[in-house]
């Protein structure tokens, strides 16, 4: 038998308040990825839900990753190495036709620093895709915490959740 990983313990904790979140009628789960990269030897889990399925508006994503060093430090219990994972929430939407992206940006910012304060790092991206003369600007918001996680954090994932579905509603 085996020993769970940080990742391991994490990942069903974040999945469960995630659905439990679904369960309870508040969100509804519309894409999860397990990944493991063979080359890297790193893994990558992501859970992304909406507040209104059948409206238009944000998707949140959750997620949660550990590299090949995370892994290592933990498994060869090296302490001057970062043993953990990271945590990434994001935010995309297809703007509507003629909204102004700059707005949205500003929006997204607003919403997210009323949720979640000043100590985080936003990352936010405009992307322009054409096809068949169709324009389609989408909106991509990143909060990046900064930091490795431990299973310090395991009661705190629902909050986390919590926190990302508070800031799915100001978004719309």
């Amino acid at each position: 038998m085996f020993d769970p990983t940080i990742y391991e313990n994490v990942k069903i904790v974040m999945e469960g308040a995630v659905y439990d979140m679904d369960l309870g009628g508040l969100i509804q789960v519309t894409a999860r990825e397990d990944l493991v990269d063979l080359a890297s030897l790193s893994r990558t889990f992501r859970i992304a839900f909406r507040t209104k399925p059948d409206a238009g508006g944000y998707t949140a994503w959750m997620e949660l990753s550990s590299s090949l060093s995370n892994m290592a430090a933990e498994i060869l219990e090296q302490p001057e190495a970062q043993a953990g994972c990271s945590i990434m929430i994001s935010f995309t939407a297809a703007l509507s036709k003629g909204a102004n992206p700059q707005t949205a940006c500003e929006k997204a910012e607003r919403a997210i620093r009323a949720v979640w304060g000043e100590q985080y790092r936003i990352e936010q991206q405009i992307t322009h895709s054409y096809s068949q003369g169709q324009e389609e600007v989408r909106h991509t918001v990143r909060l990046l915490f900064g930091r490795t996680f431990t299973e310090a954090v395991i009661d705190d994932l629902p909050e986390l959740a919590a926190h990302t579905d508070k800031t799915l509603g100001i978004l719309g």
